[in-house]
């Protein structure tokens, strides 16, 4: 036997439970069968589901980039530099210490700098920090804690944290304005 053939069979042997040929001389069906009729026969069916969750890596616009057009996406975006151009997203855009000019939809937005342009998302959108937002916001849940000058539709939820500052009409089911909050503007509730 050469080596590979004996390095093989040491590999099969630990790995897998070796079955010497045997004959048969009854049906192991029917052996079963009979068997059955002395116990208690029990039968449990198991599924079993995994689920495969795909994780996507997002893009990122570093803090040194200027970026001179409109972005398109899938996957989730962190803008650190600027992008002049407007950006749809599927995911969640985060400007964290960038700027945008240029319109904003995404799944979830999250900004903590400045945006030049309009922002709508179904979902969340969150605007904390030092943010300075020039345009009209629309989305489902609203927290705002920066400056905002332009119009405002939260159709589920908006929240105005105590830094906020608004400049412009607000349209909402439900409506939270902590002690501190600026609103210059009109209030609708829908």
């Amino acid at each position: 036997m050469d080596k590979k053939s004996s390095f093989k069979n040491k590999i099969l042997d630990r790995y897998f439970e070796v079955v010497e040929d045997e004959v048969i001389t009854e049906s192991p069906i029917t052996s079963t069968v009979d068997n059955m009729e002395q116990s208690e026969v029990r039968v449990e069916t198991a599924s079993v589901t995994d689920e495969v969750s795909v994780v996507k890596t997002p893009t990122i616009i570093s803090s040194e980039t200027v970026l001179q057009g409109n972005v398109n996406g899938s996957n989730d975006l962190e803008v650190c530099g600027q992008i002049i151009g407007d950006i749809t997203v599927e995911g969640m855009v985060k400007v964290l210490s960038g700027a945008v000019t240029g319109n904003i939809k995404a799944t979830k937005i999250f900004i903590k700098d400045s945006i030049i342009g309009n922002i709508d998302s179904d979902s969340m959108i969150d605007i904390i920090g030092k943010s300075e937002i020039k345009g009209n916001i629309k989305g489902g849940d609203i927290v705002i804690n920066g400056r905002c000058k332009g119009n405002i539709v939260a159709s589920e939820h908006l929240k105005l944290l105590e830094r906020a500052m608004i400049r412009g009409d607000l349209q909402t089911k439900l409506i939270r304005i902590e002690d501190g909050a600026i609103l210059e503007g009109y209030l609708k509730m829908i």
